[in-house]
């Protein structure tokens, strides 16, 4: 943002202009009776990008969808936190951007945000840590996996315990969460294990661990016939979470479930049965 002090045409009075730059907007220039503070240019700002809107949201209505230029290698991002809007994000290499109408789910990045930004470069790993921003194809560092003798995947309550003697070790579980939220920090916005290395307790992350194998199987070629199945369990799943956070837990049931060979009508029955979902029509449910 810049400040020029000019004089007016018609009267030769003093007045001072502002000039200010949008992604939404473009170059805008202000003038004032008065020396402007920063809080009213943003104001001015503000204002002509809420114009904007309006006017982008009625020819909407009207069936008329205005064409963007977009870079030719161009890079999506979300905002997780906030609507996008002046020093919320990164403005080097910003093309547009799009706030949507409430805080949406997006199957992309696996969780909600307010809105997407397109840039003409990659953003840094501290600009997306800065800013809370989630790109299009967020690359996860996938969580430890273990396996008992049998080579049977283990749920992470079952990390660790001996079932002579009915003793369970935790280090493992506890160093695979503790090891997946420092490596996938730009994606793990409450992480289980907090500075000091604690935790609130043992099922709390027993059931993390269990997420976070969901987290890092999202896109999994193997589970893409479950993928309805595990969006509508999500969206019937009574319990106060985050779409983007059951959506990981019933990720990482399948998941458990289709490793340790259960076949497709049984996940489909186990999942049914834990969340409320109505099964395929092409598929009757059946007795257990």
């Amino acid at each position: 943002m810049t400040f020029r002090v000019g004089h007016a045409r018609e009267d030769g009075t003093d007045f001072y202009r502002a000039t200010a730059d949008s992604p939404l907007t473009g170059h805008r220039e202000y003038e004032y009776d008065e020396p402007p503070t920063r809080e009213q240019v943003y104001s001015s700002l503000a204002d002509d990008e809420a114009a904007r809107e309006i006017d982008r949201a009625e020819a909407r209505a009207d069936g008329f969808r205005e064409e963007e230029p977009v870079a030719e290698e161009s890079h999506i991002y979300y905002s997780l936190r906030r609507p996008v809007s002046i020093g919320t994000y990164p403005t080097e290499g910003m093309v547009q951007f799009e706030n949507y109408d409430s805080r949406a789910y997006i199957t992309e990045i696996g969780q909600e945000a307010w809105g997407k930004l397109t840039y003409s470069r990659e953003l840094t790993p501290q600009e997306l840590a800065s800013y809370e921003l989630a790109p299009d194809t967020p690359q996860i560092t996938p969580i430890r996996e273990f396996f008992d003798e049998d080579g049977r995947i283990l749920v992470g309550s079952d990390i660790g315990l001996d079932r002579e003697t009915g003793q369970v070790n935790r280090r493992r579980v506890y160093q695979a969460v503790q090891i997946f939220e420092d490596r996938n920090r730009n994606l793990i916005h409450a992480p289980v294990i907090d500075r000091n290395g604690d935790y609130l307790d043992r099922e709390f992350l027993y059931s993390a661990y269990n997420r976070y194998v969901g987290m890092s199987h999202r896109q999994d070629s193997d589970l893409a016939p479950f993928r309805e199945l595990i969006e509508n369990a999500a969206d019937m799943d009574s319990r106060n979470m985050t779409k983007a956070h059951l959506q990981d837990i019933y990720t990482a049931e399948v998941y458990f479930a289709h490793c340790n060979g259960l076949n497709q009508d049984q996940i489909e029955y186990m999942v049914v049965n834990s969340a409320g979902v109505e099964p395929r029509p092409a598929r009757p449910r059946r007795n257990p």
